[in-house]
């Protein structure tokens, strides 16, 4: 199922159909997870003394790993950002969107944790990653 994969990592049809089932249930279990409400935890700036401490987002442990495996599973999308732009991801109806799409889709979202806190947050409080874990489930 990886489709970016090396040809060191081609699998046979019983280990792709083994993924597939893994991956049914990584969604299964990420999905329990946002519906829940626990997949994040939105800590609020708080004072001491004359310092405030910054508010921030903090993952359970247990949804940001399901994820990583899931972003694995369907495999990073090195080019993701091209391919965002000229596949015109962003502006397709999640329902249309096949599994290479979607890992390219993911590898934008976790990605861009890295470089503004909170991102993988936003598409969860926008139905966005939820709707894209629902077409992952769906396809496999």
């Amino acid at each position: 199922m990886l489709f970016f994969k090396s040809k060191q990592q081609k699998m046979n049809k019983t280990d792709e159909k083994k993924n597939m089932g893994s991956i049914k249930s990584v969604c299964q279990n990420l999905l329990q997870l946002i519906d829940d409400g626990s997949a994040y935890t939105d800590v609020p700036a708080k004072k001491i003394g004359d310092v405030t401490e910054m508010g921030y987002i903090e993952y359970d442990k247990n949804f940001w790993s399901l994820l990583i495996s899931l972003y694995k599973m369907l495999g990073e999308d090195f080019n993701y950002n091209t391919n965002m732009k000229e596949e015109e991801i962003k502006e397709k109806e999640i329902k249309t969107l096949n599994l290479r799409q979607i890992s390219t889709y993911l590898t934008f979202i976790i990605r861009g944790e890295r470089f503004a806190e909170g991102h993988v947050a936003a598409y969860i409080k926008n139905g966005i990653l939820k709707n894209l874990i629902l077409r992952v489930n769906e396809l496999c």
